[in-house]
């Protein structure tokens, strides 16, 4: 009776296939995690190969979590002093705005002056973005010691997607769309942020082995690369680039001579040069294949996504997930 092969098949969330099989047990290894994903199962999608927890926690349930006990039940979700120009969350900043600078030959000719980012976290990206000449930043961000600090940083703060408007430049969401239990309907209705010309801008982990994972909370969604370029294809954007970036996800790579010479960079430079920035810091090694850390993907909406753009869909973003 309890024999899971015998279940009917899952719809996926991310392609809606129904090609769908139990791979294993959810795990969640923090106490509070622990209970809240407690009995829940990793399922993945033959056909875009993405994979996800089944079934999700309901959403009151997922929303007081992150409210009150996400980033209190793990010290690396929070921010203890702030970034430096060496500091990671900084770091990340500046390789995603060069990504979405670089990997569109448009992109270095278009001015963008305005960035939203959904799921700002405590505004690292946005902070960076201003020093690059945004003169109108926003923010979703529900935490309210990250809202603090945006609001401390002049960044504009919304409680809803539906109170933003339209007319951004780049809008953002960095380790974000693994934690939605429906990213499709997300895709959706931001679409209405943002004009055919915008760019969407997109990290999240790559759990191209996610047998081996230790810890799966609280993610709901394990994409790869390819998962992720079909979700947003399917959802009616263009794909412009998707790539891996971070540290190669087999085996350990030795530190070597990176580490060291960042260690000495930073007595030397108050600020790493461009090109030492670069050579490094793993946020900025990309690779075509699906074998480093992060994935990240930028897109624009397709014209066909104009239909039905007056109606707006009703959706719950989650707090931030990124610093």
């Amino acid at each position: 009776m309890n024999d899971v092969s015998q279940r009917p098949p899952v719809r996926c969330p991310t392609c809606l296939s129904t090609e769908t099989a139990h791979l294993r047990s959810y795990r969640a290894t923090l106490p509070v995690g622990a209970k809240i994903f407690s009995g829940l199962s990793i399922i993945t999608c033959r056909t875009c190969s993405a994979s996800f927890a089944y079934p999700c926690p309901p959403e009151s349930v997922l929303a007081t979590y992150y409210a009150t006990d996400y980033r209190a039940e793990d010290d690396v979700f929070r921010l203890t002093s702030e970034p430096g120009p060496w500091s990671g969350p900084s770091v990340r900043a500046r390789s995603q705005i060069e990504f979405v600078r670089t990997r569109d030959k448009a992109s270095n000719r278009q001015k963008m002056t305005s960035w939203l980012d959904l799921g700002a976290g405590y505004g690292c990206l946005l902070d960076e973005v201003k020093k690059h000449g945004a003169v109108r930043t926003g923010a979703v961000e529900h935490d309210e010691e990250c809202r603090r600090r945006l609001r401390s940083n002049g960044h504009e703060i919304y409680d809803a997607m539906n109170n933003i408007g339209s007319g951004w430049d780049v809008i953002s969401f960095s380790h974000l769309l693994e934690h939605l239990s429906e990213p499709r309907k997300f895709l959706e209705q931001i679409k209405e942020l943002v004009s055919d010309k915008a760019y969407v801008f997109c990290e999240v982990p790559n759990d191209i082995r996610i047998e081996e994972a230790k810890n799966d909370a609280p993610h709901l969604i394990f994409f790869t690369a390819r998962s992720l370029s079909s979700l947003f294809r399917t959802a009616g954007y263009e794909v412009l680039a998707v790539e891996t970036c971070g540290a190669r996800v087999q085996g350990k790579a030795s530190p070597g001579f990176e580490s060291l010479l960042r260690r000495v960079a930073i007595r030397l430079f108050h600020s790493p040069p461009a090109w030492l920035d670069r050579f490094v810091h793993r946020h900025f090694h990309y690779s075509k294949k699906d074998d480093r850390s992060w994935i990240r993907l930028l897109a624009r909406r397709l014209p066909a996504a104009l239909l039905n753009s007056n109606r707006l869909l009703t959706f719950s973003l989650p707090l931030a997930f990124s610093i």
